[in-house]
């Protein structure tokens, strides 16, 4: 089913950064959530044979990976670009 279009919304600028800041905040709590699945997961005794290429990785150390690349790829990157919105100023 395709999404209709969005009819554009005129909102002022100091509240679409009050909103941005809140989203960061947001995705701070999710980060804190990964955090807890990625300090949850698993360990292999043989994670450096994997990464080596001596052994096949397992399911949860792809996981693992999976959740690191989602932190350092996309949720740090977007948290730090939308307290920098909310955060400027006409001056910036």
């Amino acid at each position: 089913m395709a999404t209709p279009p969005r009819t554009p919304v005129n909102i002022p600028t100091r509240v679409a950064q009050a909103l941005l800041a809140e989203i960061a905040n947001d995705l701070l709590t999710i980060e804190e959530r990964l955090h807890a699945v990625h300090d949850g997961l698993p360990r292999s005794p043989h994670e450096e044979d994997m990464f080596e290429g001596h052994r096949p990785i397992d399911f949860p150390t792809i996981l693992v990976g999976l959740v690191e690349c989602a932190l350092v790829d996309q949720i740090w990157p977007a948290i730090k670009a939308l307290q920098q919105a909310a955060q400027l100023t006409d001056q910036s």
